[in-house]
């Protein structure tokens, strides 16, 4: 791994709701990068960042969890956070230490209470968000209320904050990429990258 000065290195918290794929996006982005040989999988037991026994068994994180990539020389650091609200301490520690926060949200699910909840944590700590909407090539991908999970993801932007930019959305249904098991569309929210810091600093 390359050394890296404070002003090429991100800590990026990603933070949601429990099951809505935080750990496999972590793992993903890291195989994808390079700094790990293989992908991970938490239904294997082989996650990068749930690797202890009670992790394991249940399938869940419970503790904060640490991966990174290395990307256009910088070196960004993964900040995997349990997603059930009984480990919530977790979730505030990380985004204490992050510059900014990806929200993962589960296409199918939509915004549940713990995506809502993991917000008003990066908001208290004034961290611009991004909303990473997972889970896109599910057969039921829209939320529990039949809306598009886009369509609510933009309206919490909306809603929540004066700037939001959408900077990727999914592949057509006929596309090669359409078939991975992750298609996300991403949401940026509220913050742009600072030069003077390698925090990120808010509109």
């Amino acid at each position: 791994m390359n050394v890296y000065d404070s002003a090429h290195i991100r800590n990026l918290a990603l933070v949601g709701h429990g099951a809505s794929g935080k750990s496999t996006l972590v793992n993903a982005m890291a195989w994808l990068a390079g700094s790990c040989s293989r992908m991970g999988s938490v239904e294997d037991g082989t996650s990068l960042t749930d690797f202890t026994p009670d992790e394991t068994e249940h399938q869940i994180s419970i503790s904060l969890g640490m991966a990174y990539a290395e990307f256009m020389d910088t070196k960004v650091n993964l900040i995997d956070t349990p997603g059930y609200l009984d480990f919530a301490g977790e979730v505030v520690s990380g985004l204490r230490v992050a510059d900014s926060a990806c929200l993962v949200v589960n296409a199918v699910a939509g915004v549940e209470v713990g995506t809502e909840r993991v917000w008003e944590y990066a908001e208290a700590e004034k961290l611009p968000r991004m909303i990473f909407i997972n889970m896109m090539d599910k057969s039921r991908s829209r939320s529990r209320s039949g809306r598009d999970p886009i369509f609510t993801a933009s309206a919490i932007c909306s809603a929540r904050t004066r700037t939001s930019t959408r900077m990727a959305r999914p592949a057509s249904a006929r596309s090669e990429r359409s078939r991975m098991k992750c298609a996300p569309t991403m949401i940026a929210t509220g913050g742009n990258w600072s030069k003077q810091s390698p925090r990120l600093t808010t509109h």
